[in-house]
């Protein structure tokens, strides 16, 4: 939803009709310039997650209603541990790991400026898993147009990995 407010002083009294006409005829030009930007804030979160890809890290930009902006391929292949359901939100397939996903994404604002939330996840077939929930802060949160973090899972290799009981 975009939303342009044109304001004047209360003594200016309300636009005459010539004003409202002008104002009309600038509709479609705010609507594009409206749809663009909203479009460079998603390329900016996909570019992200694509370089974190690059790097061979699983990542998303997340709201803090878990709805997901942006996910790299990597992340979508992590079947076995995330499912993105409908209106775009995340899961986790283990439910005490989901369970520390919503709390955390509904405490993102309260963490330290230089914390970062990471808990274990257990896929299926007893797959093992570190979910990292990034905060965006400050200028990061206006590139992102209101996104709350960047989510990244780190799976845990299948040689020699960590006791359960160091994850959890």
């Amino acid at each position: 939803m975009m939303v342009y407010s044109f304001d004047r002083a209360v003594e200016a009294g309300p636009y005459d009709r010539s004003a409202i006409d002008f104002l009309d005829s600038l509709r479609p030009h705010l609507a594009r310039a409206g749809i663009m930007a909203a479009r460079l804030h998603l390329e900016r979160a996909k570019s992200a997650v694509d370089t974190l890809a690059a790097v061979g890290l699983p990542a998303a930009v997340l709201r803090a209603d878990g709805r997901v902006v942006a996910a790299n391929g990597l992340l979508e292949d992590l079947t076995q541990h995330v499912i993105i359901s409908a209106f775009d939100r995340v899961h986790l397939v283990s439910k005490r790991a989901n369970a520390l996903l919503a709390d955390g994404l509904s405490h993102i604002d309260e963490l330290p400026s230089i914390g970062v939330l990471s808990f274990a996840s257990l896929g299926l077939n007893e797959e093992k898993a570190v979910m990292h929930l990034l905060p965006l802060r400050r200028a990061a949160h206006d590139i992102f147009n209101g996104a709350a973090c960047i989510a990244l899972v780190t799976p845990v290799g299948k040689l020699n990995p960590p006791a359960e009981a160091l994850l959890w």
